[in-house]
This record gives C-alpha cells, sequence and structure tokens, in this order.
C-alpha cells in the first residue's frame, strides 16, 4: 500500500499575519468594541494607520516600541485579531455585508482551509482567477482559481457558495477530469473526497491505456 504523504499545513509568520490582517482595515474596526485585550493595542494600530502609508515593510519589534507593548504581546494579540475576524464572520456575517448577493467563499490550498461569508455583485465564473490576501496567513497564497459553484435558497436569501483552489486553473487538467468523468474511470465523488494529486494519478493511469 501507497504510503499517504503528511498534510501540508501552512503556518505563517506573525508579520505575515498582520499584512493579511490589516490588507481589510475595516474588518479590523470591527474588533473595536472595548471588550478585547488587544482593544488599546487596536486603537494604537487605527492611529497608526496600520502603517500602510509607510514605505518600508514593517516588523513587531518597530509596532512594539511605537505603541508601547510588549513583543510577545503585540505577537500574541495579531493572531488573536486575526482569527477573531474569521469568527466575527462566522458568527455575524452582517457586519461584513455590502451591495450585493450574499457568497460563501471556501479557500483551500493544500491541506489548508479557510472560510468567509461575503457579499459580492458579481458571482465570478468557474476557473476564474480570484485574489483574496487577507486569506493568505490562513492558507499560504492569495491567488485562486473558482473549482466549483453551487447555489442554494434558505429561508428566502439566495447563497452562493463558492470553492476555491490554490492557484491559476490548468484548463487542460479540467478537460481531462471531465472526460474521466463521462467515461466511468472517476467517480464524481472522487473530484471532491480525493486529493487533487491522487485524482492526478488516477488520470495518468487512465490515459496511458
Amino acid at each position: 500500500m501507497k504510503k499517504k504523504r503528511e498534510p501540508i499545513i501552512h503556518k505563517a509568520s506573525t508579520i505575515d499575519t498582520f499584512y493579511s490582517l490589516t490588507s481589510h482595515p475595516q474588518w479590523v474596526k470591527l474588533l473595536l468594541d472595548g471588550k478585547k485585550p488587544y482593544n488599546k493595542f487596536l486603537e494604537a494600530l487605527i492611529v497608526q494607520g496600520f502603517y500602510h502609508e509607510r514605505n518600508e515593510r514593517t516588523h513587531i519589534k518597530k509596532m512594539a516600541e511605537d505603541t508601547g507593548f510588549k513583543t510577545t504581546e503585540v505577537t500574541k494579540w495579531i493572531s488573536q485579531m486575526y482569527e477573531d475576524i474569521f469568527e466575527l464572520n462566522d458568527t455575524n456575517p452582517e457586519l461584513f455585508k455590502q451591495n450585493g448577493i450574499k457568497h460563501q467563499l471556501h479557500f483551500k490550498y493544500w491541506d489548508s482551509h479557510a472560510t468567509l461569508t461575503l457579499w459580492l455583485i458579481n458571482t465570478p465564473s468557474r476557473f476564474e482567477t480570484f485574489d483574496c490576501y487577507f486569506v493568505k496567513a490562513k492558507v499560504g497564497t492569495s491567488l485562486f482559481h473558482v473549482k466549483d459553484i453551487r447555489n442554494s435558497i434558505e429561508e428566502g436569501e439566495h447563497t452562493i457558495d463558492i470553492y476555491l483552489t490554490g492557484g491559476t486553473a490548468n484548463s487542460y487538467r479540467e478537460w481531462l477530469v471531465e472526460r474521466a468523468l463521462f467515461h466511468g474511470y472517476l467517480h464524481f465523488m472522487d473530484v471532491y473526497d480525493k486529493e487533487e494529486y491522487e485524482i492526478d494519478e488516477i488520470l495518468k493511469r487512465f490515459y496511458r491505456q
């Protein structure tokens, strides 16, 4: 039996998490309720403009010096704020509502996953490229392509689930997958249950025949 590979889970540095976090400062400000342990630190970041106007890349020590907090606290709070936004988006998605239709975006890159509920004016098409820097610290990339689209109606609300895979689409590979599905060599559940490298091995065996 072939040994299954070890999961590839992305682990971002604190500074990379900071840049993903502050790519949407309006979301970060949703955490400013006076009850969080990082509230004063967040207020200081707002005063600093989240360091967006500086030409050079900032670092944790500099942020600690500017805000008057320990580097250990800054490191802990940046990670906590990042995770808190995902939790807030999950429990109170209406806070993120804008004009458009409700979309649930499911990001995947290797074995790392992230989900966000957002309102988009247009639904991206299958294989279309989608860039989202906010999830980079979570999954390891900001560039995705649309793998699948599902529509649902629940309590009178139209929701569109978008499944995104890291990297740009390989249209030739997708054509091979569709052909293997048509001939029955690949089961439709394989597309969802198997890893891409496992599907590639099936495709190679099928097309060598």
